[in-house]
């Protein structure tokens, strides 16, 4: 009677492949797909660790509204560099856990037993104490 009511494997929800599989359609349903939007956001990183090079070596010279340059930030500059390099590896690390997975359980498990037994009927002498 209550068969119906509880899940089958009691752990009060979908099952987690589900979970995954609905999380995947609702960022279809949305057009988001996250690896290509770390990509663009660590291309905007490193262009603008790039800008702030250009500034820093005065190659490049953006003015304010009141017609003052502006001045080079130490902390935009190492902020982009810092978050564009943890976004590569964010990647690398992705595509490597990936690749890993895709390559696992090619070779199936084989089973073995290993049975210790003494064939020596006599036992082993021991050493005299000194």
């Amino acid at each position: 009677m209550h068969d119906e009511i509880m899940p089958p494997d009691g752990r009060g929800g979908p099952p987690r492949n589900q979970k995954i599989r609905t999380a995947r359609q609702m960022l279809e349903s949305l057009q988001f797909d996250p690896l290509v939007e770390l990509v663009e956001t660590q291309r905007k990183f490193k262009s603008e660790a790039a800008r702030q090079e250009l500034i820093r070596s005065g190659d490049l010279v953006e003015l304010k509204q009141d017609g003052k340059p502006k001045a080079y930030s130490a902390q935009t500059h190492h902020n982009a560099l810092s978050e564009s390099a943890r976004i590569s590896k964010d990647l690398t690390e992705f595509f490597y856990k990936k690749a890993a997975q895709e390559s696992e359980n090619t070779v199936p498990p084989i089973a073995f037993t290993v049975q210790l037994t003494h064939n020596d009927p006599t036992p082993p002498e021991s050493e005299p104490d000194l």
